[in-house]
């Protein structure tokens, strides 16, 4: 599915509310893959089509500051992580932090 497919998943409208009113009460909200792209609609980013799919096992690297949150301290250095979409973010409001 895709952030944008509403009238297919109609929980998609809900779903971008509750992730609003979350950092509207100083929530920390953390979304990847469709969590990103869903969080990165949220606050105005722009969910576009990646060049190509990502499907399968693939590294990723987390920022320093990401690194430093005791929210991901229990990562590996290097970790590999299963990947399956065709959408990525590629802009996010100047306040956001991509990690």
């Amino acid at each position: 599915m895709n952030i944008y497919e509403e009238k297919n998943y109609h929980w998609l409208t809900e779903e971008k509310i509750f992730i609003k009113e979350s950092i509207a009460a100083g929530k920390i909200v953390i979304g990847l893959c469709l969590g990103g792209q869903l969080l990165a609609d949220a606050i105005g980013g722009k969910v576009t089509a990646n060049p190509c799919k990502e499907i399968g096992w693939f590294p990723i690297r987390l920022s320093g500051r990401a690194r430093q949150s005791p929210l991901f301290s229990f990562f590996p250095e290097n970790p590999i992580v299963f990947q399956w979409h065709g959408d990525t973010f590629s802009e996010l409001p100047q306040e956001a932090e991509c990690i």
